[in-house]
């Protein structure tokens, strides 16, 4: 492991300066980065740095500033950032115009090379700088590094921390090491968590600070909180929209830090379920559909008859069977004259082969492959098309425009789902789905049926005359073929 090189000449010296020149004018106007970057050079005694600042504070670009500058300035210097995922490491750090790529010296100052394939800087003294993601790192044990950038660490596994890098970052030794951890926070975590240790919260008198470093820290710790209420960073337009396109939770919390609830953070509440009781919603048209989302493992596989935003029939099976599943979508759509369908295919060849199979049979159906991991229609505002879906949803249940959830089940499941700001772009996304089974003990399989279905809804054509809808004749091959003919009464 690198040690630092004390045989630097004045011009080397200037060379590993030159990125800190693109920015330096701001830091006098900026003091949350200019005591950053001060701690950083000046205090060799700390070694652990926590950056909870608000979104577009500048907080990553200035870490990676200071992992860059570490290269450049020691031999054989090893850098690591590690995002909660690998892909998120790509598009927050390499791939977005405005980090790393930015910040690297122009090669005419340093002949840096980069690795595509391996997402690694390698410098001209052997240093190197490397991306990693958090979901690649479970399992391995004491990974070693001079300067450690834990970059949106509140969406981290804690274990990340505590049991991967924690034993060689944080233990005693001869070689220089350092940690940054940087985040806007989600909620009150293990991020929230060990940035109150550090700054000595529990301590009577002490308070979150909300412009800086904290006024008391603990041994070897910095600790530095801002929020945009004190800074005024932010453009008056950038607010502006952050307000029209994010829940107020959201703006609270990625504007000024606030640490929101779970509650705060749910999509749909059961409250708002509830207020639907007190509606009648009448149709101006009639729509209908089925929706299915198809099995993993042993998670429930619903298929369900929607019609004017009310499941009027189901069918849940536990099978993973393409052939079965397609069997009883089709008994289910003779049974209710509905040739309009939507099957969650993301990722499961189980959903891309009931497709095919439902085409096969009748290439006039309407059937929508639903891809949860698409691209929204608005990709400003969503990460992916799950994110529009739902909040699409939400909105319909805010306006009562959906009739009252009997099903407990389906209500359990909408109600359990989170969402968060999943990047410094600010797009909205919801909760990994293992999350929402921990909180709900199981996979939320109706839910995510219904909701698909309703949102699915809005682009179908109002139910036609009898003479346009296709009937079918329940002792057809295909009925026959799986044995459905119960299901069609």
């Amino acid at each position: 492991m690198a040690t630092a090189n004390p045989k630097q000449t004045e011009s080397e010296v200037l060379k590993v300066n030159y990125p800190y020149e693109r920015y330096s004018r701001e830091l006098h106007e900026m003091r949350w980065r200019a005591e950053f970057v001060d701690a950083w050079d000046n205090k060799p005694e700390l070694r652990f740095f926590m950056l909870e600042w608000a979104r577009r504070h500048r907080k990553t670009s200035d870490a990676l500033t200071m992992l860059v500058r570490d290269c450049m300035l020691h031999d054989q210097w090893v850098s690591l950032v590690v995002a909660p995922y690998l892909v998120q490491a790509r598009e927050i750090v390499w791939d977005d115009p405005k980090m790393l790529f930015t910040i690297l010296p122009e090669r005419e100052h340093c002949a840096w090379e980069k690795n595509e394939s391996k997402l690694m800087i390698t410098f001209p003294n052997g240093s190197i700088l490397r991306l990693e993601g958090g979901d690649k790192l479970e399992g391995r044990r004491g990974i070693d590094c001079n300067d450690l950038l834990l970059t949106e660490f509140s969406y981290t596994k804690p274990d990340l921390w505590t049991k991967i890098f924690m034993p060689i970052m944080a233990g005693e030794s001869d070689i220089p090491r350092r940690v940054i951890f940087d985040y806007t926070p989600c909620g009150e975590n293990h991020a929230t968590d060990l940035f109150d240790w550090a700054c000595c919260q529990q301590e009577p008198g002490q308070t979150l600070p909300t412009s800086g470093v904290a006024s008391k820290l603990r041994t070897g710790w910095w600790a530095s909180r801002v929020i945009n209420d004190t800074t005024h960073f932010l453009s008056q337009d950038f607010l502006d929209q952050a307000r029209e396109r994010w829940p107020r939770a959201v703006y609270d919390q990625e504007i000024n830090c606030a640490r929101v609830t779970d509650e705060q953070t749910t999509l749909i509440t059961s409250a708002m379920i509830d207020a639907l009781k007190q509606f009648n919603v009448l149709p101006i048209e009639h729509k209908h559909i089925i929706s299915c989302d198809p099995s993993l493992g042993g998670d429930l596989c619903p298929i369900l008859y929607i019609k004017d935003g009310k499941t009027e029939d189901e069918r849940l099976l536990r099978e993973r069977n393409s052939m079965i599943i397609t069997g009883e979508i089709i008994a289910m759509g003779t049974k209710h004259n509905c040739r309009h369908f939507i099957v969650d295919s993301t990722g499961i060849s189980v959903g891309k082969a009931i497709i095919d199979r439902i085409y096969e049979q009748d290439p006039k159906k309407d059937v929508y492959g639903f891809e949860s991991a698409g691209q929204a229609s608005q990709p400003q505002r969503f990460a992916n098309l799950k994110a529009e879906t739902w909040f699409y949803f939400a909105e319909e249940v805010h306006k009562h425009n959906i009739p009252y959830i009997h099903d407990q089940q389906t209500r359990q499941d909408i109600c359990a789902v989170r969402y968060k700001v999943n990047n410094s772009r600010g797009r909205l996304i919801l909760q990994p789905k293992v999350e929402t089974k921990k909180l709900l003990g199981r996979s939320p399989d109706k839910g995510d049926a219904f909701v698909q279905g309703v949102w699915r809804l809005k682009d179908v054509p109002p139910i036609q005359a009898a003479q346009d809808m296709r009937q079918y004749d329940d002792s057809s091959e295909i009925a026959d073929s799986y044995a459905v003919r119960e299901v069609l009464g």
